[in-house]
């Protein structure tokens, strides 16, 4: 079903209340688009649900408070 929704796009134009005809979309997605913000929700469910399992969070980065110029940040 999502290879037939979004395989090939097109979009059309109004103009002066004439429609113009058919051109493909190379980029993006069309505008108000429904399954756009489901597909968001499911992939950020899923992201949000493995970062809760995390128990450690590894690389977490920490300031050190120094009066030495090199390590002043700007």
């Amino acid at each position: 079903i999502l290879k037939a929704i979004y395989k090939k796009p097109t979009a059309n134009t109004i103009l002066n209340g004439e429609t113009l005809g058919a051109f493909p979309l190379r980029s993006g997605r069309r505008q108000g688009c429904p399954l756009l913000p489901l597909l968001f929700n499911i992939v950020l469910e899923v992201l949000a649900s493995a970062i809760r399992q995390q128990k450690e969070i590894k690389g977490k980065l920490t300031k050190k408070k120094s009066n030495s110029p090199s390590s002043q940040m700007t």
